[in-house]
């Protein structure tokens, strides 16, 4: 079920050579990765923890990244929005997220933006184009290209869009809740497209102010809480389970999961 994929180096930015213009910053290098952290809920080899007891061991486990793009809201006015006193359908705002009552994480950006109206509107100032597949268990970063232009313009980008237009796993999942577990391990196998886009607050101010050099990356990391909520014995009835199609519960359980975890965007300057 597996795509095959062509492993690429594990470089950030090596490989890419920029030509210098007369922007307001240039950029130097940029890069997308992806990786696996399960963190405190185990890891590939012994297993990640679900919170209904379930143990998921991973023996492949790869998506593919799409287009990256830096977002600048224009036309709205500033300064509509508070995270300390969120609008109604709002609450706990943090790190640049609130959560919405349908239970969404919301970038405060997207807030701003609906509070404007048809008054504003995200505009992209960066992209970086896809790269293809990764696979998360080596932790991938590759060196990416860069529309429309190294030279970046003044501009005050608060918003982070990074397709995953497919996601492919494959393991074994054993144990479950003590009344209603699985008697024996099973084979997972998911194979999903698409995948909607990931949605991420950020502060990237190009400015008279920002340094002349910077390098870019964008870093997708998944969390162990992928699996979190999805109870296998019932998905599976005991059998080997094969998700395809987000419509089966167990999917969409997953998918809900794995866009729950936020792109990060790493600047460095070169100075």
């Amino acid at each position: 079920m597996m795509r095959l994929l062509l492993f690429l180096p594990s470089l950030l930015l090596a490989g890419c050579t920029f030509t210098p213009g007369s922007g307001f910053t240039t950029l130097s290098g940029a890069s997308l990765g992806a990786d696996f952290r399960p963190a405190a809920r185990g890891d590939a080899e012994s297993g990640v923890f679900t919170d209904l007891g379930y143990t998921v061991t991973i023996d492949a486990f790869e998506l593919e990244l799409g287009d990256a793009e830096l977002l600048e809201l224009q036309g709205g006015a500033g300064g509509l929005f508070d995270p300390a006193d969120p609008p109604a359908g709002y609450s706990l705002c943090h790190n640049g997220h609130c959560h919405h009552d349908d239970g969404r994480l919301v970038s405060y950006a997207e807030i701003e933006a609906e509070l404007a109206g048809g008054s504003a509107a995200f505009v992209p100032i960066v992209t970086l184009l896809s790269s293809g597949d990764y696979e998360l268990l080596s932790g991938t970063a590759v060196a990416t290209e860069v529309l429309p232009s190294v030279e970046l313009p003044m501009a005050d980008m608060s918003q982070l869009q990074l397709d995953v237009p497919w996601i492919a796993l494959e393991g074994t999942v054993s144990g479950g809740p003590e009344v209603a577990g699985l008697d024996a391990p099973i084979d997972l196998v998911v194979d999903l497209d698409p995948v909607a886009p990931f949605t991420a607050g950020v502060d990237f101010v190009v400015g008279r102010d920002t340094e002349p050099s910077i390098e870019l990356a964008v870093q997708l990391s998944i969390d162990g809480t992928l699996f979190d909520g999805i109870d296998f014995a019932t998905a599976s009835g005991g059998d080997d389970l094969v998700l395809t199609q987000q419509t089966e519960l167990a999917a969409a359980d997953l998918v809900e999961n794995l866009l729950s975890n936020l792109p990060d965007l790493l600047l460095t300057s070169n100075d």
